[in-house]
């Protein structure tokens, strides 16, 4: 396997929880590649979801049988050695890309409410995949649960807190970056 000295950015969370918000900041604002091609905007995520469809893929394809997992990670160490050195990714299938074979990931991690973000994922549900019942919707977020709260028992992730009511700002969530990772501006000038 290739050796990987590459430090990405890791954006965890349950999903429908800010994830996407924060990949975005990354994005946008940091010059933090967190991929080529992403999966589009819908009415559910009206500014893009920053998931990285060619990681996406590769993941899935390992999933589906389609590939062995010893060829997804050989695959998947040369898609990262070409990766910016900037980089990340953000996916709730690829929580336990955690644990690749990276020096020191950066891992931040969003937190909303369980319960709200069950209720958005549940009405999301409604509309993407109405067979899905209430209580099929709530398993599989109990299973996504369980990894995360796995990926944030081991490692020492910064947190980003959503609120309930109030939205968290850009501002804040750049404020909780730059405190913990003081140089992720320096970095925009090397």
């Amino acid at each position: 396997m290739i050796k990987l000295n590459l430090n990405p950015y890791i954006v965890i969370g349950v999903g429908r929880c800010g994830s996407s918000f924060v990949s975005k900041i990354l994005h946008d604002d940091y010059n933090i590649s967190m991929g080529e091609s992403f999966v589009p905007a819908n009415e559910f995520n009206p500014d893009g979801y920053y998931e990285c469809l060619t990681l996406g893929y590769l993941l899935s394809q390992c999933s589906l049988g389609e590939i062995t997992y010893p060829k997804m990670l050989k695959k998947l160490s040369v898609y990262i050695a070409g990766r910016p050195k900037r980089w990340g990714f953000k996916d709730r299938g690829s929580l336990n890309l955690i644990f690749f074979n990276f020096n020191e990931p950066r891992i931040i991690a969003c937190e909303r409410p369980y319960w709200l973000c069950l209720r958005s994922l549940i009405k999301k549900q409604k509309v993407r995949e109405p067979k899905l019942t209430k209580d099929e919707v709530e398993k599989y977020f109990e299973c996504r649960k369980v990894m995360y709260e796995r990926m944030i028992k081991y490692f020492n992730p910064v947190v980003i807190p959503f609120r309930r009511s109030v939205r968290t700002t850009k501002e804040e969530v750049m404020e909780i970056l730059e405190r913990k990772w003081p140089d992720i501006n320096e970095e925009l000038t090397t």
